[in-house]
């Protein structure tokens, strides 16, 4: 057929886009870093049951709430318990005073036992693939002490303030693995990799998928306004392009931002661009401008709410 190398060129674009997206300083075979957060304490003291990070929190702050019943519960704690009230310059406990905080303060301690972990955000359901508590720590309560607890919640020690490495920064995305406290010596160390692109690859079944219902919507909406064989390439060849070049923006430029923020920019792009790549192309000759505009508009329109409404 005349149109393959219009579909030749669709699938091309999205070859090349995804080797660029490659993330060159990962391993392939090593295991995606978790979504959420893993504290390593080393120099355990013995009387330590429990460790707890503090951010910085009040009452007027969305996300605060006066007591996470269900983790004192969990923990076995009370609501006298010193960790519950504590508040240091404003910096109180995630586990007790962030709202729904997923935490698992009991250190798990290994074969030294003078080292243990714990873990923050480790969320289950869509929520666990997002690690959205773990973005809100790095991207807003960044600034951070640990404290070490006894059996019942009093405190044994406080480490000096540190931040972690912001999710997005200098345009790079960077994955945080855990970090590690040395009670002994006071010092914080990290462990990341800097990526712009990791998180497209995790995701690349779920995007494949998204990308397969937009176009299969465009090019049904397109045989509603009469569109056959050269048309309906030229629509396929058109979407496959714009839809892998918006998956790379989002994920290099605008993963940072909001998510209706970075969709409305998106999209705004998508429109403009597929509506002059119709409106330009010469199998779209004999089509008007306004009815162009019109599928345009009823098509990116149909698989966006569509989209919105089963995968977000």
């Amino acid at each position: 057929m005349k149109g393959q190398p219009l579909i030749r060129i669709g699938a091309s674009v999205l070859i090349i886009l995804l080797f660029l997206a490659m993330p060159l300083p990962v391993s392939a075979n090593g295991p995606p870093p978790p979504p959420w957060l893993s504290v390593r304490v080393t120099n355990l003291p013995r009387e330590a049951v429990y460790a707890d990070i503090l951010i910085r929190i009040d009452e007027t702050d969305a996300n605060f709430t006066h007591i996470n019943e269900s983790n004192l519960e969990l923990f076995g704690l009370s609501i006298q318990s010193e960790i519950v009230g504590l508040n240091i310059d404003g910096f109180m406990s995630f586990t007790f005073h962030y709202r729904d905080a997923a935490a698992d303060i009991y250190i798990e301690r290994e074969t030294i036992t003078t080292i243990g972990r714990v873990s923050f955000g480790r969320e289950d359901g869509h929520a666990a693939w997002l690690g959205r508590q773990l973005q809100d720590l790095r991207s807003n309560y960044n600034d951070m002490k640990i404290v070490l607890l006894g059996y019942s919640g009093n405190v044994i020690s406080v480490s000096e303030q540190f931040s972690l490495p912001r999710e997005f920064e200098r345009g790079v995305w960077t994955d945080l693995f855990s970090l590690t406290y040395d009670h002994q010596s006071g010092e914080v160390s990290f462990s990341a990799w800097s990526n712009s692109f990791r998180v497209i690859f995790m995701t690349i079944p779920l995007i494949v998928v998204i990308m397969a219902v937009s176009i299969s919507l465009e090019l049904v909406t397109a045989l509603f306004f009469g569109f056959r064989r050269k048309k309906l390439e030229l629509v396929f060849g058109t979407n496959l392009a714009t839809q892998a070049i918006m998956w790379v923006v989002y994920y290099r430029f605008l993963f940072h931002l909001p998510h209706i923020v970075a969709i409305l920019i998106l999209e705004a792009a998508i429109y403009a661009a597929e509506f002059y790549i119709y409106r330009t192309h010469k199998e779209m000759a004999d089509e008007s401008t306004s009815r162009l505009l019109k599928y345009t508009i009823v098509a990116n329109t149909l698989s966006l709410i569509v989209g919105v409404l089963v995968f977000w």
